[in-house]
């Protein structure tokens, strides 16, 4: 039995894997709130904005399984097939 998806991201989700992060540019907002650093959202006026280089890098994905079936559900899926074809079988009989 297969289970798959279309999905481009299903790859790495079930298996994990190393993703590969280009360098890239980008802005960061934040403020500080009774000494507290939080990032900040464009409806904040008062926050402070700064650009960044975010240099080339791997992010490690463990694997997160979301396919495929328990044994409880492999187990529960073949006794509905059988079940179904005993009932086939039956029905030529009569």
């Amino acid at each position: 039995m297969a289970v798959s998806t279309n999905a481009k991201y299903g790859a790495i989700h079930q298996f994990g894997g190393k993703i590969d992060q280009p360098e890239r540019a980008t802005i960061v907002r934040y403020r500080s709130v009774a000494g507290t650093v939080l990032f900040a959202g464009k409806k904040h006026k008062t926050a402070t904005v700064r650009a960044l280089a975010i240099p080339a890098h791997k992010v490690k994905m463990p694997a997160r399984l979301y396919l495929g079936l328990s044994a409880a559900d492999d187990a529960e899926i073949r006794e509905i097939i059988r079940e179904w074809v005993m009932e086939r079988s039956l029905e030529r009989l009569v």
